[in-house]
């Protein structure tokens, strides 16, 4: 548990706590807080705790449409697991975690950003590698003193290559979201994040630029794809820990 302090302790509580902790204000214990000093948001970008785009359309879009979601993810999935593992006459090395990574992207951006990009090249790599370079920017920041950080943390070449990372989304995301913004009354709407997102603007001050609406979605991805694949993985590997004939189970089907 991080409290709202610079610098604090990681502090390790037993769950009969946990009503207590529920009650206190948030000058006192701030998730906000906590996910500024931890993930040093002024560097990493990411979407802030307290902007509540994303927790509003999850809440209101995403979850009450899964079920009505779920064949569309399924379809994706399938073509995913065409693409990138497709059938084979003779026994064939892989890379199972790096292509799950690839088709929890695909499946995953289905819903996300919709049918135009979740196959893109582009946003593949960006989704899949977005993580790991926000994680090199929080380690590189963390090896900076505090109260050096305001004048080193800026010139960090973890930072700028991120900084890269978000104008290339920004970049290939515009004519997705212009086009979006052209549809007419009657138009038949994507329905994804993106364009409830867009939809639903006008609750969170205004229109939702490319650039805001591209930190959304590697945000998304942050949380997304790295935890699933993971998970999907080691549904994949242990059972082949257990077999006889699976000498590199982490790396062959």
């Amino acid at each position: 548990m991080l409290t709202s302090k610079p610098e604090s302790p990681v502090v390790v509580l037993s769950t009969k706590f946990l009503d207590e902790l529920k009650r206190l204000p948030d000058d006192v214990l701030s998730f906000d807080a906590a996910l500024e000093q931890s993930m040093h948001l002024k560097y990493t970008q990411l979407p802030k705790a307290g902007d509540s785009t994303l927790p509003h359309t999850i809440k209101t879009s995403l979850t009450p449409g899964l079920a009505r979601l779920n064949p569309t993810v399924a379809d994706e999935v399938k073509e995913a697991l065409r693409v990138e593992l497709p059938p084979c006459t003779d026994w064939t090395s892989v890379n199972i975690n790096t292509k799950l990574l690839r088709i929890v992207a695909m499946a995953s951006g289905r819903i996300l950003i919709g049918p135009e990009l979740c196959r893109s090249e582009e946003y593949l790599d960006a989704a899949i590698k977005y993580t790991i370079e926000v994680m090199d920017v929080r380690t590189a920041v963390d090896a900076i003193p505090p109260w050096l950080r305001p004048f080193k943390a800026p010139f960090l070449p973890e930072l700028k290559k991120l900084n890269q990372r978000l104008k290339q989304v920004d970049a290939f995301m515009q004519p997705i979201v212009q086009a979006r913004y052209e549809l007419k009354d009657g138009d038949e709407k994507p329905d994804d994040m993106l364009q409830w997102m867009i939809d639903d603007e006008n609750k969170f001050g205004g229109v939702c630029n490319t650039f805001k609406l591209a930190r959304f979605q590697l945000g998304i991805t942050f949380a997304a794809i790295h935890t699933t694949t993971l998970t999907t993985t080691n549904v994949f590997v242990l059972p082949l820990q257990h077999s006889y004939f699976s000498p590199q189970p982490t790396n062959s089907r």
